[in-house]
């Protein structure tokens, strides 16, 4: 177990770097290599990190990064989910999942955050807990069988709205 933390240290970073290659480009052929790239780089650094977390913890992951990513698909269907947006990243460990959106224009992202908080209680989902900090805002909600967790980020020197959605089974939390 001692050499899970660097291994896991190094997975991150290594998943960070895949996501901030997905965002490079500034031509059509620049643009078209490096998505190539990206593809190949996404689809080795997810396969690595998968079988490094297997190894280290006997626990099964998926993960999915840049413009591959998408919803896992065993995402619980009674879990509602954001409308718009796009998903740049998705991680499913056991019986929890993360999912990574993001949206171009603040406005639309702020929307799409309020319209799943809304809906979250409209559902009977009973809040445990929020803080607002201003750009950055985060609540955590329950219902008898799942957790959830929302953070919300705007960055409006980009124009853009990031938000994280962790999803966990009960007996998992």
């Amino acid at each position: 177990m001692t050499h899970f933390v660097p291994r896991a240290a190094l997975a991150a970073l290594t998943v960070t770097a895949a996501l901030a290659l997905s965002a490079c480009g500034s031509n059509p052929i620049a643009d078209a290599v490096n998505g190539a790239v990206d593809n190949a780089v996404e689809g080795a650094v997810e396969a690595g990190v998968e079988k490094a977390v297997e190894a280290n913890t006997g626990t099964d992951v998926d993960i999915n990064v840049g413009g591959n990513a998408s919803l896992p698909a065993d995402f619980p269907s009674d879990v509602p989910t954001p409308n718009g947006g796009s998903i740049f990243s998705s991680i499913k460990v056991d019986e929890g999942w993360n999912v990574n959106y993001g949206w171009e224009g603040v406005d639309a992202g702020n929307a799409a955050v309020s319209d799943l908080v809304a809906t979250l209680q409209a559902e009977g989902w009973t809040e445990t807990s929020v803080s607002d900090m201003g750009e950055f805002k985060s609540w955590l909600y329950e219902n008898d069988t799942y957790s959830v967790v929302i953070t919300h980020l705007i960055d409006t020197s980009n124009d853009t709205v990031s938000m994280t959605y962790t999803v966990a089974t009960k007996a998992t939390v």
